[in-house]
């Protein structure tokens, strides 16, 4: 599975609250991939945080979409990882990699 993931736009710091959409999000990924694994599926997913987009194309500070994604990144890890095997790959990187 794989998934993109934009930065927010919509606020001035890259926390994330208990009541902010990130964190329903996760929650219902990780309820769809439970339901896959109850049907004998393993997953591998695969996050693609849309770094380079946030910087280049909505011109967001580097350092906000930086810290937006390490919060991200850790509750990915910390929602899905009992449902699916996690990998979190920025955009910049897999375009660096593949240019």
């Amino acid at each position: 599975m794989f998934s993109p993931w934009g930065p927010r736009y919509n606020r001035s710091t890259p926390m994330i609250e208990e009541s902010d959409p990130e964190i329903q999000t996760l929650g219902e990924i990780r309820d769809v991939f439970r339901a896959f694994r109850n049907f004998g599926y393993e997953l591998d997913f695969m996050l693609m945080p849309a770094d380079a987009y946030g910087t280049e194309v909505n011109s967001l500070s580097p350092q906000f979409v930086d810290e937006y994604f390490k919060r991200v990144e850790d509750l990915a890890m910390r929602t899905l990882d009992s449902v699916a095997d996690v990998n979190v790959r920025r955009w910049s990187l897999i375009r660096q990699n593949n240019t």
